[in-house]
């Protein structure tokens, strides 16, 4: 069905994998376009958020937060969520205080626009495999490479 679609459409094969989270092959042309984890990383500033984070939260509450992970929130037995959300309600409030606070919104609200501008980039590159832009371009989604990333031949 595709070889008939490749008459009235281009068709572009799109590969998820693990560290590129998207490659799309034109199979006309073996040109390809790239959205790798690194660069989503480095476009929502990942890195610079989470030490800006380690550093302004007061060492107690991370501590508590740290504290956590020793229990589970999620566990069949009723006495070990129990423990999960008891230990959780003795710094929820001062947890509640620190989070709610503007800026804190703010920085949620700057990477939730920068992970939207850098999959617009990407859609943006992404028509540059795109040999004539009369005909409609398709993306066939699924594994389309013997090895990732790579068009068949």
């Amino acid at each position: 069905q595709l070889k008939h679609l490749s008459r009235t459409f281009q068709v572009v094969g799109a590969d998820p994998g693990k560290r590129e989270l998207l490659v799309c092959v034109n199979a006309d042309t073996l040109s390809s376009v790239r959205y790798t984890s690194a660069q989503r990383r480095s476009d929502t500033r990942l890195l610079q958020h989470a030490k800006e984070q380690r550093e302004s939260t007061p060492k107690e509450l991370q501590d508590n937060i740290a504290s956590l992970s020793a229990l589970n929130s999620r566990s069949s037995y009723l006495r070990h969520q129990e423990a999960y959300f008891a230990k959780r309600r003795t710094f929820l409030h001062s947890a509640i205080a620190f989070y709610r606070r503007k800026w804190q919104r703010r920085r949620l609200w700057e990477r939730h626009i920068r992970a939207q501008k850098s999959l617009t980039d990407f859609v943006a590159r992404l028509h540059t495999l795109q040999t004539d832009p009369h005909v409609p371009m398709v993306l066939a989604y699924g594994s389309w490479g013997g090895e990732i990333g790579r068009a068949h031949v």
